[in-house]
């Protein structure tokens, strides 16, 4: 069941990318150029009566009208399909489940089966001139293009952070080992120095040497099944026909769109992944040099030759910290990746509900301009329709929360949107109440406030993270787990000051409700608990932040 998931994850992905290739193809392209009258014959030749201008545009227009259409209709299959997936992966795999559900909700966002509709409906309607619209179909197909692919990458977001998060793993498993290897080579150096039985320390040494080879036959492995995957995906693009590619006006040397240099520079991962085939990794070289030399100064030591032992213990030692180097550089840039790209998905969801907020708000206000004493069961139900579309919005807040607890460095920052679910939640449930009174919108108020703050702060994490500098190699901070944070430490106190100050505002509102020193309103006692809870976790947060314990 799980391989049938994954064939139809990749079915998925490979049938929207097909879709935008279709979109861009030089055939459709060039076919929706209007064609000229005087365009000389193919072959010179044979000579016939060429069809009217008129009558050629028809004849392009309709053969692509039923192109078109067949490609609408494959798309309409496809949105479809990703609602079964997301129904289907609900149960054994919610993160895949709830991008699946993201996904879908996009394309109905963005009208795209619409939109492929319209367009092959464009193709067979005619225009003034007797020919179909050719200029307003070209308009069309590229929005298009660029939904299908904000769509694209959309779905293979997952894949993009399980490949770094399967690296990153293996590179932080690789810098132990490294460790431990760094340490062993050391007191075996440091023995040598104090003059123990060389006997003994040429049998340690090669201990050592046997472990180092293990670690660089594994790196080795693993290279060669890189180097195999990229000559297979060169195959396979070399194996591609030229009029599948879309025409590109770039002039020679010029980045073609979709390239990196266009549309961003490659990621640290694709980097890594385009060293040159024939090439062995600078790891596994320093790996292998390091082994080297550990068998060299083992022989030293087998000849009694301390001195020429000693110089190559310590090139072994010099080979192994630069290998130790040059994960903790990997593994810095491939953070650096994750965080932009976390930043990003952060903006986007949190952009989302910020609107979607608003419009409830405006909303609410709008039903509660009819009097008390007016209202009718119609009201109720249109306060039933905006509870439904809060707890939908409070889903976008669970998966905006989910994404910055797999994280882990941002505590200031989840509690944050924590708070807001949980504002989100009490809205849901008294707009299902039919409460839309004062109290009910000055929550959804404090929802949009901080949904605001929360954007710009991810925002200005984004250019703090563009503009952090390069940390020089052999800073104090270097190391697998110096890595840079989703946000930095001040932006988590300012958003701790913003969430005080948000308690305190709450308490005051709740107090100006109350009538005398208790309350028999379930809703305010239990918005008093929740904010006793806040203040609670809030203590907990800045000492935790103060004491380093979130780094």
């Amino acid at each position: 069941m799980r391989r049938t998931r994954e064939r139809d994850w990749l079915l998925l992905t490979a049938v929207t990318s097909c879709a935008v290739v279709f979109a861009l193809s030089a055939p459709a392209r060039s076919q929706l150029r209007a064609p000229e009258p005087d365009e000389p014959s193919e072959n010179p030749t044979v000579v016939e009566k060429a069809p009217a201008p008129a009558e050629k545009a028809d004849a392009t227009g309709q053969t692509l009208a039923g192109e078109q259409q067949r490609l609408a209709d494959d798309y309409a299959r496809l949105e479809q399909r990703l609602r079964r997936l997301a129904q289907v992966s609900s149960a054994t795999d919610p993160a895949r489940a709830a991008l699946l559900k993201q996904a879908f909700a996009e394309s109905k966002q963005r009208f795209l089966a619409g939109q492929l509709e319209a367009l092959a409906k464009s193709l067979a309607e005619k225009d003034a001139e007797g020919g179909p619209a050719f200029d307003q179909v070209l308009e069309g197909q590229t929005k298009v293009q660029t939904d299908l692919k904000a769509l694209i990458d959309l779905l293979q977001n997952e894949s993009r952070a399980k490949a770094v998060e399967s690296e990153t793993r293996r590179l932080k498993e690789l810098a132990k080992r490294l460790g431990r290897l760094i340490r062993s080579q050391e007191g075996i150096a440091g023995r040598t120095e104090s003059g123990e039985d060389e006997e003994r320390l040429a049998s340690d040494q090669g201990e050592v040497a046997d472990r180092t080879g293990e670690l660089e036959g594994e790196v080795a492995k693993h290279d060669a099944e890189k180097k195999a995957a990229a000559e297979a995906g060169n195959a396979d693009q070399s194996d591609a026909k030229p009029s599948d590619a879309a025409p590109s006006d770039a002039k020679p040397g010029e980045p073609k769109p979709g390239e990196p240099g266009e549309s961003g520079e490659p990621t640290e991962l694709q980097k890594i992944d385009s060293q040159k085939l024939d090439e062995e990794s600078p790891l596994h070289k320093r790996l292998k040099q390091a082994r080297d030399a550990m068998r060299e100064a083992q022989k030293k030591l087998d000849e009694a030759n301390r001195k020429g032992a000693r110089d190559q213990q310590q090139k072994a030692l010099d080979e192994l910290k630069a290998a130790q180097a040059e994960i903790e550089k990997i593994l810095r840039q491939m953070r650096e990746e994750q965080v932009q790209r976390t930043l990003v998905a952060l903006e986007q969801r949190f952009r989302a509900m910020l609107d979607a907020e608003i419009a409830v708000h405006d909303e609410t206000k709008q039903l509660d301009k009819t009097p008390v004493e007016a209202r009718s069961a119609e009201d109720d139900i249109k306060a039933g329709r905006l509870a439904r579309k809060q707890q939908e919005i409070v889903l976008m807040c669970d998966r905006a929360l989910a994404l910055l607890r797999d994280d882990g460095t941002a505590a200031a920052l989840s509690e944050a949107v924590e708070q807001v679910g949980g504002d989100m939640r009490t809205v849901a449930e008294l707009l299902g109440q039919s409460r839309i009174d004062a109290y009910t919108q000055q929550i959804e108020q404090d929802v949009i406030a901080a949904l605001d703050e929360i954007l710009a702060a991810v925002k200005q994490a984004q250019q703090d993270a563009k503009d952090r500098p390069p940390r020089p190699p052999g800073d104090p901070g270097d190391g697998p787990t110096a890595e840079p944070p989703l946000v930095d430490k001040l932006a988590e106190l300012k958003m701790l000051r913003t969430m005080q100050v948000r308690v305190n505002r709450r308490l005051k509102q709740i107090s100006e409700l109350v009538q005398g020193d208790e309350t028999s309103d379930p809703q305010l006692r239990k918005g008093l608990d929740e904010l006793a809870g806040r203040q609670h976790r809030l203590v907990e947060i800045t000492r935790d932040i103060v004491t380093g314990k979130t780094e």
